[in-house]
């Protein structure tokens, strides 16, 4: 394994911990901001957590691609745009 594979579960871990009980085509952009603040809250740095969100937008990318979501939530959730320097109480 690559160390890209630890990247996404690592990604993926405030996501699940949050959202698993949820089904996926009720997944949006708010959702994935309410992640997003998880990670600043948990202390994660800025670059990483956008580094974190691109690698969740691509797994919903990966599952629309093979017909397990819908593309509307790949879609919408592609429309987060990420932390910006001095904006955010991310470090």
């Amino acid at each position: 394994t690559t160390s890209e594979v630890s990247a996404i579960r690592s990604a993926l871990r405030p996501l699940v911990k949050k959202y698993s009980r949820e089904k996926v085509s009720h997944f949006g952009p708010r959702k994935l901001k309410d992640v997003r603040d998880g990670m600043i809250a948990a202390g994660w740095k800025r670059t990483g957590i956008n580094a974190a969100v691109r690698r969740i937008v691509r797994m919903l990318r990966w599952a629309t691609e093979n017909e397990l979501i819908l593309p509307s939530v790949y879609e919408s959730c592609r429309s987060v745009t990420g932390l910006r320097w001095g904006r955010t109480n991310a470090s």
